[in-house]
This record gives structure tokens, C-alpha cells and sequence, in this order.
């Protein structure tokens, strides 16, 4: 049997469950942060709520669309860098036990879909900030409603 490439063995590690296996007991819940960049202070806010609460967070590092309050799209971002990115980020949905998707005003943009399919093909668990916009049918993924 040849090497697995990167994303092949994330996937297949996350889907067999091992990673949680591997953990002793009581070892914390793993979230991982999902939403549009343009975010940030929710990422903040988040991430510190989620930390106080004994849990271990990964989020974004890199917030291309707020400019005003982080690294913004004056630092630059190749259209490489971004696929790698965005492939970065499934990676630690691969780690997670849940998935925390930052749907700020109803909000899902392209990225965070993916993500979102992304997370339930894995069997993830995945909540929402605004849960009640999800039930609803509040949240949009570029211009469509979505229904959880």
C-alpha cells in the first residue's frame, strides 16, 4: 500500500473516530470555529467564552475580510494561499468534536457551506451561535436559505 496523501488520511482519521480514542479520559472537548472572517470579534468573543469553558478551540488565523480589526487583505493572500487555507481549516474540522459555526445576522457564506457539509459528512457534531436563525430557515449560504 502506497502513502496516503494528507487529506486522505485527515479524512479517514477523523471518520474512524481514533483521534477521541487516542485521548485518556476526560480529556477536553475540541471545537472548532467555522464562520465568515469578516467576524473577527465574534472569533474573539468565542474563542475566549469556548477557552473559559475548558474547552480547546481552533479557529481561523487569518481574517482576509476585517481589515479593520486584523490582518485584512492588506497583508495579501495569493489564490494559492488561500486554497491551502481553506484546506488547513478542514484539517482541524478533521481534529474536532464539534464544529461551532459563527452564523452572525443568519450568515453563511460559501466557505463556511463547505465547511458545514464537510463536518456532517465526517458524522461531526455541529451547533450554531444564533441557533434560532438556523431554526428558522434564517441562514443563508450565499443567496440560498438553508433548513438544518
Amino acid at each position: 500500500m502506497g502513502a496516503m496523501a494528507v487529506e486522505d488520511w485527515g479524512t479517514w482519521f477523523a471518520a474512524s473516530g481514533l483521534l477521541r480514542g487516542m485521548l485518556p479520559p476526560g480529556f477536553p472537548k475540541i471545537i472548532c470555529l467555522c464562520g465568515s472572517t469578516r467576524f473577527y470579534k465574534e472569533f474573539q468573543q468565542t474563542n475566549y467564552k469556548e477557552t473559559m469553558a475548558g474547552n480547546i478551540v481552533l479557529s481561523v488565523g487569518f481574517y482576509p475580510h476585517a481589515h479593520e480589526q486584523a490582518h485584512g487583505e492588506k497583508h495579501g493572500c495569493t489564490s494559492e494561499q488561500k486554497v491551502a487555507l481553506d484546506e488547513l481549516h478542514l484539517r482541524k474540522i478533521d481534529l474536532a468534536d464539534e464544529v461551532l459555526v459563527l452564523n452572525v445576522g443568519g450568515y453563511i457564506g460559501e466557505s463556511t457551506g463547505r465547511e458545514i457539509a464537510y463536518a456532517k459528512w465526517l458524522g461531526k457534531k455541529i451547533s450554531y451561535l444564533e441557533p434560532g436563525s438556523v431554526e428558522r430557515g434564517e441562514c443563508k449560504e450565499g443567496n440560498v436559505v438553508t433548513r438544518n
